[in-house]
């Protein structure tokens, strides 16, 4: 009775641990038991030679059905066209190139304009001995006044210098912004090209399963299978669909971050391209990798400009301490003239060029603290560089060990995939011949899923090894700042 329970399971029962959306008719693994199956009414009315025309051209249209292959470039180009991070980069080095102007404008003489009308009520006329002052209720007067600093202690010398450091770290860090939206699209890439070509070989591999427990129920219903291998079959079964169905759910989160990068919804039918397993080149060596990324990282580059901009900005507030010359010239048409005396009403015109000179005697230690706050700053962003290369020397250290263990771990899982194939093959013909257990041929399926899905891996991850390395080298980094 219990194994008439077991043999009469139904569909429904055996797929209640599985979604709907992964079912599948278990299909038998060759003709003859195909035909065997067909003959106890698993397929009623079909013929077998139709059925197996009709599988042969469902397996071929879904096995060639086509799919739109989305390059790395594309998503690349993507990222770097919808990154905000690199919109408000590019904003920073607008507003800096706008502070450099500022600074050289003040290098030149400012010319300004001044006008001046008023009416006057209640004024009496005045007189004196010798003269008169009228009363004039009207007045207009205007003018016109050129300067030109001549000396600023370095104020203006160094502020136009700092401005220009600051320029270049904005250039260097909108680089740097352009080479993080780079390697974060290639991660995002090659993580979903890594989950999604893992789940082709997990469904291969369900397939197969699938196919493999259909022959094991028919044998098990001839009395040639026991309900241990039975029940075995189904277990991996199970397995092997879970690891599908979390290969799907990591593909989809994969999916979303490309999304989320790119600000675009991906094809429903998207593939991404196959990571390469043949391009096995090894990179430079490490000192000559450290040497160039020390050189070529834009992030670097932008804290040398910030760095030497503090430095700048030191001499700008040591200016304090020196007087201040400016010469002016300056002309005037006023109705009356003030400068005449007495008044007239009418217009007269006066002229003047002289020097001013303002020099800060006592500030009460003012410009002292900030000389001092900008020699914190620079050191601090001396701190900060000497910081950020030994970061960008362990970056680049990590990355070459990383290819390096990607690129042998492709090389080990191509042997064992080719291993596995064989050893499926061979433990298949013993189980035929009654010289293997069932659970050796599971366990030989098992194998050349993992070797399967570890030669993925390991060329994705050859992908993303060599995606760091660029990144820690300062590969994707375009230094050109204008």
């Amino acid at each position: 009775m219990k194994n008439n329970n077991i043999n009469c399971r139904t569909r429904s029962d055996a797929t209640k641990r599985v979604p709907p959306y992964l079912w599948r008719r278990p299909l038998p693994a060759s003709p003859e038991r195909y035909a065997e199956a067909s003959r106890r009414d698993h397929f009623p009315g079909i013929s077998p030679n139709r059925f197996a025309i009709i599988l042969l051209t469902i397996i071929l249209g879904a096995r060639f059905s086509p799919a739109e292959e989305i390059n790395v470039e594309r998503i690349v180009g993507e990222a770097l066209e919808h990154s905000y991070h690199l919109k408000m980069a590019g904003e920073q080095v607008k507003a800096a190139e706008a502070v450099k102007k500022q600074a050289d404008a003040t290098m030149f003489p400012s010319l300004d304009f001044d006008g001046r009308a008023a009416h006057y009520e209640g004024l009496k006329e005045n007189n004196f001995p010798n003269f008169r002052i009228p009363a004039i209720p009207d007045r207009y007067g205007g003018g016109v006044t050129l300067s030109q600093p001549l000396f600023t202690g370095g104020q203006i010398s160094g502020r136009k210098e700092m401005t220009d450091e600051q320029r270049l770290a904005a250039h260097s860090s909108l680089s740097a912004s352009r080479a993080d939206v780079i390697y974060q699209a290639l991660v995002a890439y090659w993580s979903w090209s890594k989950a999604f070509h893992a789940a082709e070989s997990f469904r291969a591999a369900v397939a197969w399963m699938e196919s493999h427990d259909r022959d094991m129920r028919n044998l098990r219903t001839a009395g040639l299978a026991t309900e241990n291998d039975q029940l075995s079959t189904s277990v991996r079964l199970d397995q092997t669909r879970l690891r599908l169905e979390e290969a799907l759910r990591y593909t989809r989160l994969c999916q979303a971050a490309i999304e989320q990068l790119t600000g675009k919804t991906l094809p429903a039918d998207a593939a991404p391209s196959r990571p390469n397993s043949d391009d096995l080149s090894p990179a430079s060596g490490e000192r000559e990798l450290i040497q160039g990324a020390l050189t070529n990282r834009p992030d670097i580059q932008a804290q040398r400009s910030t760095l030497n901009a503090a430095r700048k900005n030191i001499q700008i507030q040591s200016a304090n301490y020196y007087p201040q010359l400016n010469a002016n010239l300056r002309g005037e048409v006023g109705r009356p003239n003030q400068l005449n005396i007495p008044p007239q009403d009418d217009w007269l015109f006066d002229a003047f060029i002289g020097v001013g000179a303002t020099w800060n005697i006592l500030d009460w230690g003012l410009t002292r603290a900030k000389v001092n706050e900008a020699k914190a700053r620079a050191n601090q962003a001396g701190h900060q560089l000497s910081q950020l290369n030994e970061q960008v020397m362990f970056e680049v250290r990590r990355a070459l060990i990383n290819l390096e263990n990607a690129l042998t771990r492709v090389i080990v899982a191509r042997r064992a995939e080719e291993s596995a194939k064989l050893d499926l093959k061979s433990t298949t013909d013993l189980w035929k011949n009654g010289l293997a257990r069932h659970s050796d041929v599971l366990d030989a399926r098992a194998r050349l899923t993992d070797a399967g899905f570890d030669l993925v891996a390991a060329a994705a991850d050859t992908a993303l090894a060599r995606a760091e390395l660029d990144h820690a080298y300062g590969k994707n980094a375009e230094l050109n700042p204008q």
